[in-house]
Formats: structure tokens, C-alpha cells, sequence
């Protein structure tokens, strides 16, 4: 099946208005490694071959993962169940057409492939999609991948251009220089996109979730997801542009009582010695309420904007019936002192057009993006949770993310949103994400629906020192990712004590723990979430929130 994604960008959250950008899920094509060879025969140079021959000991994998499996000291009910060495065979594999974003592991990728595989290589031709005018305008070509598991080096023209490691967060390509290399050199205007994924069945100190280590899930645990499973795209982007949330753009709107909106704004590809502006613009409904510019400091690659979102007295009396007709200005649940606030029941959303200036006052990059505005409280002393002043009752499901024949990935954009208009009408407020970072889109529409989301990560099964380096990086980049979302109301690092089995004994395991629940309360998120440490039981955790 092919994923239906052709109108829908992948962070519908944060579109560039000028960006030209097209899906690349087709044409890719996917060999098995599993003597993991392909770096010593150079096939990111001299191309994939078409099949390799496997030895015995490689294609003998059942024996493997019943000796892996039985590494799982944190689930001994689960050790070894079945498992059944096969017997040593030579075989061939063949390099083959994928449907992605699909793993090899789902139906939908039209290969359902049950073997564990550790080393896979993807390949796809990229032409250039510029025009003449913005090939001279400066302009890059990127290649955008929402999510590999687990760590990929991609290579063009036989060249390393990105290595990347973690598997549920987003990373960006620029592949401009081998397309200008290309062109030069031979007039073409297309090479190979090189991808050598690594995903190890075996290692329980990589960050997986609910992944099993075993070809075969069992139990509570689901079928491993390896390689491309969130979208591609191709994008044209100018040289300077505005940054997303991942390079820095926060818009922090928790402070419902002034109405004013707190935005830092990244840039990037800033010249030096050239002058940028900063404009951001708000609107309810279709009418302009603010706009306010600052120009980037000299020594800054952002700027920080405030922007007053409250209606005055004169606006309330003069909006359009667009914002009049939303709910009265009296009603206490949709109005706070002329501020429109985000809940469940009330999703108001404030449209933002934000926008980068060059020395000249001329438009470089423009975004559409949005807001909404809601104040979380939990520190009354009655173990109440408020949003917006209000107790509020978390109807929560745990939502574990995976579909019958596409696994982590979902068959399309809109069974995101289906997924939510069903919980909501079987009477659920919202959902804590397991053991996944959810696609961008399911956020997106958890935001206009009215759909409460605790962000969570995917953990390890053991603990060690290299694993603390991956938590942490991933941990951040999914934080950052998803850090503008209203509906994303909690943040949970750790599940029980998954990846920390020596939780009692282990003075290294809970300062760990202890650093991700100050990481994530004090460096990386601007306004006031509640950090998660789900069922430790910890008291020293329990840390009462700063203003």
C-alpha cells in the first residue's frame, strides 16, 4: 500500500509559505546485510548490489535471538519462550522495491519480512527540483526524514553527508552541494541517495519502547519497527530561513492573565555582518489582533518577540462576527480577561504568521504557524489539576500507537485524526502516548480537536553509560520537537522502571532518572509541564514546580 501523504506535510504545525516541497516515499529500494559487508565492498560508493550471498552463521538467526532474548533481565517471565534455533543454511538476499514510510516488518511494506535484521541498506534516486532563479538565489535542497530506527549514515556521490542516531526523532539533509557537484561535472541532475540503517534485535540498551527484541512479539510487546517509518520529503528552502522548534523556536503561551505571547525565534543560515527582522503576527478567527517586529541582535542567531494576543476593549466591541459568534464574552470557559484559552471542550487556537526580513525590509521566509493559550497548575495542595484555574479530570487512554499491517507508522495521515474523533466520542479527553514518540500530525490534530497528550518516550531494557548518552540526546530532540503543542500537557521520560533495573540498589541508575526529571522541568521546557517519572514511587521526585 502507499502512503497517502501527497497534500499533507509532515509538520502541518509550522509550514513555510514559500518553500516548494514534495514527498519522496516512492521509488526506494532495500537490502538485507546481514554479514554486514557493505562498508567493506564500498556500496556506498560503487552503488547496492542487486543480492549478496549470506553465510551460515549469518542466516542462522533464530539461535541468536533465543541467547539475546535471554539477556532480559528486567522481564524474566518473559525469557525464552519458544524460541527454536534454525538450522544453518546458506541463503541469498535481494535487494527489493519498499513502500515507505512502511518497515520491512509490516504487510504495508510490501515485503512482511519476519527474520531479524540488523544492517539494511536503502537506496533512491534525488533529482534536483529547483528552478534556474533559485538555484541562483542561493536556495538548498533538503531532504527531511521524520523518523529512522535506529541510527543511519547516508551518504551521496559516495560522500558522508549525515550520521544520525535515534530512532523516533527528526533529522534534516542538505544535499545541495553533491546536486551542484553533479551538475557541474557531468550536466546530470540526479544521483543516489545512499542510507545504511542500523538497528540491532539484540541490544537492550537502545532506546525501542514496546519493539520486541525477537523476530516474534509476545506478550505486551509488538512486532520491531527497523528503518524509514515516519515520512520523506524533498524541500527548497532559502540559505537563511526560519528555524522550527527543533532549532530553537519556542512559543511559550501559559501566561493567560497578561495575553501576551513569549516567542524566541530561531534563524538559520544567517550571514554575518547582514541585518534580519523578526515579525510575528496574530489573528483569532480570521481578524488581525497584533503584530509586533524586532530586529536579530548582532551576536544572535534568535530574538525574542512579545506579542499581546488579549482582545482590548476596543476590539471586543469592534471583532468581526467570525470572533463575536465563537462563544460570548462572558462565558468564563472559552474568554479569560479577552484571552481566548485552549481546552478540551474550547480548542481556540490563535493563527501566527511569522516572518524573516532581510536588511532591504524584504520578506526571505514566511511560516504559518499557530498558538494555544492555557495555564497548567497542580500545586494547590489538594492534588487537584487544573488547566486555565479550573480542576480538570484527565479521561485518559493509553494509546500505544501501532496498527495491524503499518506498526508504528500509521496507514495515513487521517487515521491520526480518526483515531482521536473515536477516543472522544467513546468519552476520552485525551491519551498518554506509550512508549512512543508520536508522529508530528497526531499532535497537530490533538491541538484543533481537543485532545489532552502526555508525551512520552521509548526506553531501553538495560542501563549503562552509553546508554545514558542515547536517552538523553533522543530525549531532547523529542522534547523540543513537540515543545509548542498545547495539547501536550505532561512529559513522561521513563516508564516504571524500564532501562533502570537496579532501580533500589543503584545510586547511578536514580541520579540518572533524577537528572532527565531536571532536564526536562528546568533546561528544556519554557513554560511549566509536569514531568512524569510514571510509578517509580519516589518521594524525593516529587519536587514542587518553580513559578
Amino acid at each position: 500500500m502507499a502512503y497517502q501523504s501527497k497534500d499533507t506535510y509532515p509538520r502541518p504545525d509550522f509550514i513555510h509559505t514559500n518553500h516548494r516541497w514534495a514527498p519522496i516515499n516512492d521509488r526506494w529500494t532495500i537490502l538485507f546485510d546481514d554479514d554486514d559487508i557493505g562498508l567493506k565492498e564500498s556500496w556506498h560508493i560503487n552503488g547496492v548490489p542487486d543480492k549478496v550471498s549470506v553465510s551460515a552463521a549469518s542466516a542462522s538467526s533464530g539461535a541468536d535471538a533465543e541467547a539475546e532474548a535471554q539477556r532480559l533481565t528486567a522481564f524474566p517471565e518473559l525469557i525464552a519462550k519458544g524460541f527454536h534455533a534454525q538450522k544453518n543454511q546458506s541463503r541469498e538476499n535481494t535487494k527489493k522495491p519498499i513502500n515507505v514510510p512502511f518497515t520491512f516488518q509490516t504487510p504495508a511494506s510490501g515485503l512482511h519480512e519476519n527474520d531479524a535484521h540488523e544492517v539494511l541498506w536503502y537506496e533512491r534516486p534525488v533529482s534536483d527540483p529547483r528552478a534556474k532563479a533559485e538555484v541562483d538565489a542561493g536556495d538548498r535542497v533538503l531532504v527531511r526524514f521524520g523518523a529512522v530506527d535506529y541510527s543511519v549514515t547516508l551518504w551521496l556521490l559516495g560522500h558522508l553527508v549525515e550520521k544520525h542516531q535515534g530512532g523516533h526523532v527528526p533529522f534534516d539533509v542538505d544535499i545541495t552541494d553533491a546536486l551542484d557537484s553533479v551538475r557541474k561535472s557531468s550536466g546530470k541532475n540526479e544521483l543516489q541517495l545512499v542510507l545504511r540503517v542500523q538497528d540491532s534485535p539484540y541490544d537492550l540498551g537502545q532506546p525501542r519502547g514496546k519493539q520486541y527484541w525477537a523476530p516474534q512479539p509476545e506478550s505486551i510487546f509488538y512486532t520491531p519497527s527497523s528503518g524509514i517509518w515516519q515520512p520523506v520529503v524533498l524541500e527548497v528552502v532559502p540559505a537563511t530561513r526560519l528555524g522550527n522548534s527543533n532549532a530553537g523556536t519556542v512559543l511559550r503561551s501559559d501566561d493567560i492573565d497578561s495575553g501576551v505571547l513569549n516567542a524566541e525565534v530561531a534563524v538559520l543560515g544567517r550571514r554575518a555582518g547582514h541585518a534580519y527582522g523578526v515579525e510575528i503576527e496574530g489573528s483569532l478567527n480570521g481578524f488581525v489582533i497584533s503584530k509586533k517586529r524586532e530586529n536579530l541582535p548582532k551576536d544572535k542567531d534568535y530574538t525574542y518577540v512579545k506579542l499581546p494576543l488579549a482582545l482590548s476593549e476596543g476590539q471586543r466591541q469592534s471583532a468581526p462576527r467570525s470572533v463575536t459568534s465563537m462563544a460570548p464574552f462572558d462565558n468564563p470557559d472559552f474568554w479569560h480577561k479577552g484571552l481566548a484559552v485552549w481546552s478540551p471542550e474550547y480548542p481556540t487556537l490563535y493563527d501566527l504568521i511569522i516572518r524573516l526580513f532581510d536588511s532591504e525590509g524584504k520578506v526571505i521566509d514566511e511560516v504559518k504557524t499557530y498558538t494555544g493559550f492555557r495555564h497548567l497548575d497542580w500545586n494547590k495542595g489538594d492534588g487537584t489539576f487544573r488547566l486555565n484555574g479550573k480542576p480538570l479530570f484527565q479521561a485518559l487512554c493509553l494509546d500505544q500507537g501501532y496498527w495491524p499491517d503499518t506498526g508504528l507508522t500509521p496507514p495515513s495521515p487521517a487515521s491520526l485524526k480518526e483515531d482521536i474523533v473515536l477516543a472522544k466520542k467513546m468519552g476520552f479527553n485525551g491519551c498518554r502516548k506509550h512508549q512512543k514518540v508520536e508522529d508530528p500530525v497526531f499532535l497537530y490534530f490533538a491541538d484543533k480537536l481537543g485532545y489532552l497528550v502526555w508525551g512520552e518516550m521509548a526506553n531501553a531494557y538495560e542501563f549503562s553509560a552509553e546508554y545514558k548518552g542515547r536517552m538523553d540526546q533522543e530525549w531532547t530532540e523529542a522534547v523540543k520537537r513537540d515543545i509548542n503543542h498545547p495539547s501536550v500537557i505532561t512529559w513522561t521520560p521513563v516508564n516504571e522502571s524500564w532501562g533502570y533495573p537496579r532501580l533500589k540498589d543503584s545510586v547511578e541508575q536514580r541520579n540518572h532518572i533524577r537528572s532527565l526529571y531536571y532536564l526536562t522541568k528546568y533546561a528544556l521546557l519554557p513554560t511549566p509541564l509536569l514531568p512524569t517519572l510514571y510509578s517509580l514511587g519516589d518521594p524525593d521526585l516529587s519536587i514542587p514546580r518553580g513559578p
